[in-house]
């Protein structure tokens, strides 16, 4: 996660080995200006983006 998007997080997997959230680091500042672009880019993918304790 940190060398995609140089930032800390956790990809969330469920039981069948399919991505299903990226939990990113909210005490980043740079991840803010480009979360919501990044979860609209992966909601036909149904991939939630979200901010939290990492």
């Amino acid at each position: 996660m940190r060398d995609g998007f140089i930032t800390t997080g956790r990809l969330l997997f469920n039981d069948c080995g399919q991505l299903t959230e990226i939990r990113l680091n909210a005490a980043d500042i740079l991840v803010r200006p480009w979360i919501h672009g990044l979860s609209k880019l992966l909601k036909p993918e149904y991939v939630a983006v979200n901010l939290g304790k990492t």
